[in-house]
């Protein structure tokens, strides 16, 4: 048999009164998403991160997809924004053809946002479709290490970079 793993991200607001709720829901049986982190802008916008396998319709909408597949059906890294509404923004992911993760998440007054994960062989941690950064980790495929990387408010690269790494064993 197979299973499936869902995400909810909710939003209350000040006086405790619930405001909305939204759903990313793998498209098959067998498919996966984990929402590890969540972060708020000054503007109220909803940053969530975390890991995903399979196909991933991130698009909350009900009617609307944004359909993303991990490498290889590996486990690859996510970020998606949310305005202050809960209207879908964007998605990027981010992996490899192994287990990716991602450990922390933030965001500057210029409405960038920075996260931190870490990867085993090598990761493009450039979303763009065409363009790419690739990092490899210590020791090749038997290391792990770890990246930071910005994106700007539109979910475009800003830069990113490999910041250690240690050898498995």
């Amino acid at each position: 048999t197979s299973s499936t793993l869902s995400s909810f991200v909710f939003k209350w607001d000040a006086a405790g009164n619930f405001v909305f709720a939204k759903p990313f829901l793998p498209t098959n049986a067998s498919g996966n998403i984990t929402a590890s982190y969540l972060n708020l802008d000054a503007t109220g916008n909803m940053y969530v991160i975390g890991d995903f396998n399979r196909q991933v319709d991130f698009n909350p909408d009900l009617v609307a997809v944004d359909t993303l597949t991990s490498n290889s059906n590996s486990q690859d890294v996510f970020l998606t924004k949310l305005n202050a509404t809960g209207v879908y923004q964007w998605t990027r992911s981010f992996g490899n053809n192994n287990i990716d993760c991602a450990t922390a998440l933030g965001d500057d007054a210029q409405g960038n946002v920075y996260f931190k994960g870490s990867f085993t062989g090598s990761i493009d941690i450039n979303p763009h479709p065409v363009d790419s950064m690739i990092l490899s980790s210590i020791g090749g495929s038997g290391g792990r290490s770890d990246y930071l990387c910005a994106l700007n408010s539109t979910g475009g690269f800003a830069w990113g970079t490999k910041i250690f790494g240690f050898l498995n064993g």
